[in-house]
């Protein structure tokens, strides 16, 4: 597993990642986001519960961030996205999507 992935990693993920197993599903983003201690926190806690999936770093940019959004469901990440109430609206309408996995946190 890299420390960091980029968009470009995100356009290509499961080439990328699927060697990876638990699969990386989910993840932090960030400009920068290398120093993020959520991954080895959340990882230990999913490995500690049995669930077969790996949290990872994403460095998003800002001009790059509704593209990376979109892309999420298409690169089999699962929710929910975690962020401030301010951008809920504002990432919402990025993503273009919801699901009952994500619904009850929007």
């Amino acid at each position: 597993m890299n420390e960091v992935y980029s968009l470009t990693d995100l356009r290509d993920w499961r080439t990328t990642t699927g060697a990876e197993q638990p699969p990386l599903n989910l993840a932090v983003f960030g400009d920068p986001v290398a120093h993020s201690a959520s991954p080895p926190m959340h990882n230990a806690a999913l490995a500690a519960l049995g669930i077969d999936a790996r949290y990872c770093r994403l460095h998003i940019r800002p001009e790059e961030l509704a593209t990376a959004l979109r892309m999420l469901p298409e690169q089999g990440f699962i929710g929910p996205i975690a962020r401030s109430r301010t951008r809920r609206r504002r990432c919402r309408s990025w993503i273009g999507w919801t699901s009952m996995r994500c619904e009850s946190a929007w």
